[in-house]
């Protein structure tokens, strides 16, 4: 059973073979899968999230880094501001 073929089910049948395939990772014997199971367990919402939305994290954490790049960059050009600023993006 594969985990990466979860991402090719239709979205009434994830949940399902979710659970089958964290069945039997945990017991697999297999130390290591069944710990990565019992860590996807955990964010089984969010994982099954994805097949609505098809959204990752992958966005925000660009937005992210925008947000981050303008106070290192005033601190490099000796411009740091002291108030809360708009992230220079959303000022254009």
């Amino acid at each position: 059973m594969s985990f990466q073929a979860f991402w090719t089910k239709n979205p009434w049948l994830a949940p399902l073979y979710f659970d089958e395939w964290y069945l039997w990772a945990v017991h697999s014997q297999l130390e290591p899968m069944a710990k990565v199971a019992k860590s996807l367990k955990q964010h089984r919402d969010g994982i099954l999230r994805w097949f609505k939305t098809k959204m990752t994290n992958g966005f925000l954490e660009g937005i992210n880094s925008l947000i981050q790049a303008k106070p290192q960059r005033e601190k490099l050009e000796g411009t740091e501001q002291p108030q809360i600023s708009l992230p220079w993006f959303m000022q254009q």
